[in-house]
C-alpha cells in the first residue's frame, strides 16, 4: 500500500452509564498496519465493551470478541485473519455486452449477515475490465449481492445471491447494468429569465426489484 500501509485495525465500542452520574461512552479509533501487522491503542477507557477489527483489502476482515480491559494492566490481544474466498465474473449490459470500468463490490458481514455497529472497513472491490470481467479477493464467508456501480449508467447488482467460502472461488457471476437515462433543462422565473445558483435535485421512487441490493445476505 501507500507508504507502506497495508490495512488497518480498528477499536470500537462503548458502555450505557447506570446510575447517577454517570453517562455513556463511546469509542472508534482506527490505526494503520504496515507490514509487520503489529499495532497498539493507547488510552483506552477500561470501562468500555471494546472489540477489534482488522481489515487488510487482500484477506477477509479478521474480528475478536469483546476485549478484557482492566484498569492499569496492559491487554494483548491478537486479530486472526482468514484468507478469505474470491468472486469472479463479469459486468454486463442488457444486451449481454461486456461493460468496461465499472466498479464491483461487496459490503462487510457482521455475524449475522449485517455490518455490525461501529465496524470499519471489509468492503471488497475492483474494477471490470475490457471484457467486463472482474476478480473480488478476500470476501469473508456469507451470502452476497455483488453490486456494480459506473457514472452515467444505473447501478447493477448479481442476478443471484452468491456464496463465499473461505479458500474457494465463485466463478460465472453476472452483474447486470442498464445505462442511465440523462435528463437536462434551465431554472428559470416566471418570466423567462434563468436563475443563477439554484440546485436541483431528481427524486424518484425505487422499483421493487431494486429494494435489497444495498447489503450482502439480505
Amino acid at each position: 500500500g501507500e507508504d507502506g500501509v497495508v490495512g488497518t485495525v480498528s477499536l470500537s465500542g462503548g458502555t450505557m452509564g447506570r446510575g447517577r452520574g454517570r453517562g455513556m461512552g463511546f469509542t472508534d479509533r482506527v490505526v494503520e498496519l504496515d507490514e509487520s501487522l503489529a499495532f497498539e491503542f493507547r488510552g483506552v477507557r477500561p470501562d468500555i465493551t471494546a472489540t477489534l477489527t482488522a481489515d487488510v483489502p487482500t484477506m477477509a476482515l479478521g474480528r475478536t470478541g469483546a476485549l478484557d480491559l482492566q484498569p492499569g494492566v496492559r491487554t494483548s490481544q491478537d486479530v486472526t485473519l482468514e484468507v478469505g474466498g474470491a468472486i469472479e465474473g463479469r459486468v454486463v449490459d442488457g444486451g449481454g455486452r461486456p461493460v468496461a470500468g465499472a466498479t464491483v463490490r461487496v459490503g462487510a458481514q457482521g455475524a449475522q449477515g449485517g455490518r455490525m455497529w461501529g465496524q470499519r472497513g471489509g468492503d471488497r472491490e475492483a474494477t471490470s475490465d475490457a471484457e467486463g470481467a472482474f476478480r473480488l479477493v478476500g470476501v469473508a464467508e456469507g451470502t452476497y449481492r455483488v453490486e456494480g456501480r459506473l457514472e452515467d449508467w444505473r447501478g447493477g447488482r448479481s442476478e443471484e445471491r452468491v456464496d463465499v467460502e473461505n479458500a474457494s472461488t465463485r466463478t460465472g457471476v453476472v452483474v447486470r447494468m442498464t445505462r442511465g437515462h440523462v435528463v437536462t433543462g434551465v431554472v428559470r422565473m416566471s418570466d423567462g429569465r434563468p436563475v443563477e445558483g439554484a440546485r436541483v435535485r431528481l427524486e424518484q421512487p425505487r422499483a421493487e426489484s431494486e429494494v435489497d441490493a444495498g447489503g450482502p445476505g439480505r
